[in-house]
Parts: C-alpha cells; sequence; structure tokens
C-alpha cells in the first residue's frame, strides 16, 4: 500500500494529545505526595486533591493514558515507518538508533537522578519514595530498558519509564512484523487481539501494550480507507462526534458510579482512545494544522512523562526535610507552582538537552543527522 499523499506529514492534534496524555498521568501521580515511604496513606482522600472538581477523571483514571500512549503510537509508526520497514527503505540499525536517540539519554539522566535521589530520601526518611525496588538488579533491568517485561519484582526507581520499557518491546515486534510479512489491517489487527487474549496472562503490561499499539495500526489503516471515501466530510463530522459522546459517556459514568475500573478500561481501550485519536486524524487532515501552536506541549510530552517523579522526589526531599505540613499539597497554589515547574524544566530540558543529545548521536550513527 503506497502512501496516500493526501495525508499531511504532520499530525499536530496527535502531538498535543500526546502531551495531554503525559500530563494526565502526573495528576494521577499527584498522591505520591501523600505516601508514607511505598505505602498510600490510609486517611488520604482522592476528592481532596487540589481542584479536584476540575481534574476528577485525571485524578481519578490519568493511568489510562498509558494505553492511549500505545495506542497513539501504534498509529503514528504503522504511519511513519511501516512500508519504509517492509520494504527495506528503513534498515533495523537506522530504526532502532532513530529511537534509541530518542528514548535512551533522557532515560539515562533520569534514572541517575532518581538514584541519587533516593539515596538522598532514603538518608532523611529511613526509606525510599514510593517505588521500593531500588537494587542492583533493577537497576540494571533500567539499563537495558527492561523494567517493566516480565524480569522485574516491582516498579523501581523512575517508575513511569516502565511503560516506555514496554513500548521498546513494541518497536522490535513492529519491526519484525514489518519485516516478514506485508503490512495491513488484517495483520494489525490479528496481533492486537492476540495481544489482548493470548498474552494477558502471560504478561498483563505488556498484553495491553501489543493489543493498544496494533489496534493503533488498525486505526491508522481505518484512517486511510476513510480518507478516500466520497462521504468523507460527513463521516468526519460523525466521527468528531461519537468522540465526543465517548467522552461524556466516561464523565457521566463517574458521577453515576458505573465506573468500574475493568469495564471503564476496556471500554477506553476499544472506543474511547481509538475514535479520539481517528476523529483528530481526519479533523486536522480536512481543515489544516489547527493544533500547531501548541506543538510545544507534545515536543516535551516525553520530557514531561521522566521527570514528573524526579521533581517529585526532589520536592519530597524538600518538604521532608524544612517539615513542611503534607497539607501543603492539598493547595491549588502548589499544584499549579508545581505544573509551571514541571513543564519549564521539560521545555530545557527537551531544547538544551535531548535534541543535542539526538543530533549527537544520529550524527555519530549516521552521514548526517536523521530526524523522528
Amino acid at each position: 500500500m503506497s502512501v496516500d499523499r493526501s495525508i499531511p506529514k504532520h499530525l499536530h492534534s496527535l502531538d498535543v494529545l500526546r502531551g495531554v496524555a503525559a500530563l494526565s498521568v502526573v495528576f494521577w501521580h499527584w498522591q505520591h505526595f501523600f505516601y508514607d515511604g511505598h505505602y498510600l496513606n490510609p486517611h488520604f482522600r482522592s476528592g481532596q486533591q487540589p481542584l479536584y472538581f476540575m481534574f476528577m477523571l485525571l485524578y481519578e483514571y490519568g493511568y489510562l493514558a498509558v494505553d492511549l500512549f500505545f495506542c497513539l503510537s501504534g498509529f503514528v509508526f504503522f504511519w511513519l515507518y511501516s512500508e519504509k520497514i517492509s520494504t527495506r527503505q528503513t534498515s533495523g540499525k537506522s530504526f532502532f538508533i532513530l529511537r534509541f536517540s530518542r528514548l535512551y539519554p533522557l532515560h539515562f539522566a533520569t534514572l541517575l537522578l532518581v538514584t541519587v535521589g533516593q539515596l538522598v530520601y532514603w538518608s532523611i526518611a529511613g526509606t525510599t519514595f514510593v517505588y521500593v525496588k531500588n537494587d542492583l538488579y533493577h537497576f540494571v533491568l533500567h539499563l537495558c530498558f527492561l523494567s517493566n517485561v516480565g524480569l522485574e519484582t516491582g516498579l523501581s526507581f523512575n517508575g513511569p519509564v516502565s511503560s516506555v520499557s514496554i513500548e521498546v518491546v513494541l518497536y522490535t515486534i513492529f519491526f519484525v512484523l514489518c519485516r516478514l510479512v506485508r503490512p495491513r489491517a488484517l495483520v494489525a489487527l490479528a496481533v492486537s487481539l492476540a495481544g489482548f487474549i493470548l498474552l494477558r496472562k502471560v504478561n498483563q503490561p505488556v498484553s495491553l501494550g501489543v493489543g493498544a499499539f496494533f489496534l493503533g495500526g488498525c486505526v491508522y489503516y481505518l484512517y486511510r480507507y476513510l480518507l478516500a471515501v466520497r462521504a468523507r466530510v460527513a463521516l468526519t463530522r460523525a466521527i468528531a462526534i461519537g468522540a465526543l459522546l465517548s467522552w461524556d459517556v466516561v464523565i457521566l459514568a463517574m458521577f453515576v458510579d458505573l465506573s468500574e475500573v475493568s469495564v471503564l478500561r476496556w471500554y477506553a481501550e476499544f472506543a474511547l482512545f481509538p475514535v479520539t485519536i481517528l476523529a483528530l486524524a481526519l479533523a486536522e487532515t480536512d481543515r489544516g494544522p489547527l493544533w500547531a501552536r501548541f506543538k510545544l506541549l507534545g515536543d516535551i510530552s516525553y520530557s514531561t512523562y521522566l521527570l514528573h517523579f524526579p521533581l517529585q522526589l526532589l520536592v519530597a526531599i524538600v518538604a521532608i526535610s524544612a517539615r513542611v505540613p503534607r497539607a501543603t499539597f492539598l493547595s491549588p497554589v502548589v499544584l499549579l507552582a508545581f505544573f509551571a515547574a514541571l513543564i519549564g524544566v521539560a521545555v530545557l530540558s527537551h531544547r538544551y538537552f535531548e535534541m543535542p543529545m539526538q543530533r549527537w548521536l544520529r550524527s555519530r550513527a549516521f552521514a548526517s543527522p536523521a530526524r523522528s
């Protein structure tokens, strides 16, 4: 299947969605400030968190954004790489160096930051902060990007990177699959179902990752198909309305207590996230890069995601050293200050560390730097 020229070179709306997903996880992890060592304080009440009414969905279910990451990645990788890998325009070396240079520098830097931070926190509190498995074995797993693929005995060090380790597995499966068989919708669907069903009892995190990633590939092929449909404008509007209604269902479920975690997760995986991605991709294809002005949010999404726990650890060290009352973290001012600091640090990291490291690593591996 050749690349359709009507597909934009860049879908900024999906970048923005990835940025929003990263911030959603940060809201979910705000509860870290109410941990006693490795355990959430029994007196903690989620509804007391700052600006809860505004961000209730994120406080309660922000962790589901990880599944959205996987689905988004599947859409983007099938779009950008499937044909190039299948036709050998992109070699294995090029593909994995592009991924390594994008992901590893910040991962390694945050691993070192958290290692030092946990040692400092231990010296003050006599325990580590939130994540308990901070030993040499798990440090080596992190070094090899294997922190959540079934070899671990629990979350460790910079815990959020666990989902990135699954992404690395997904990239490998994706590359091998594209080399072995012609990439197409039925193949993506078969692997997605195998991930959701067959791998579930073997490794649930990897199962969800495989299922969502290749479901994202199915969404891409549906997007490609809809671009050729004559009633595309009407379909785009209908799908956009469907996406909005899908989000309304989630919000309604929270208020009427229909939000069983397992039911909500499957609903998000199979309906909410796919239709949202499809609606955004179609709308931007028809209406142009309306989201380009917010591209920074997507640019710093990886920085935001990997840096929020190290920043939380730093704040926790300061708080425990200065005997700051726990109730301080119920303040909307503190919440907004933390997010402002996080976004500022993420911007600096992206511009002055990640991008220079990418260029340097790629210039060492290729004759000229390549862009992801």
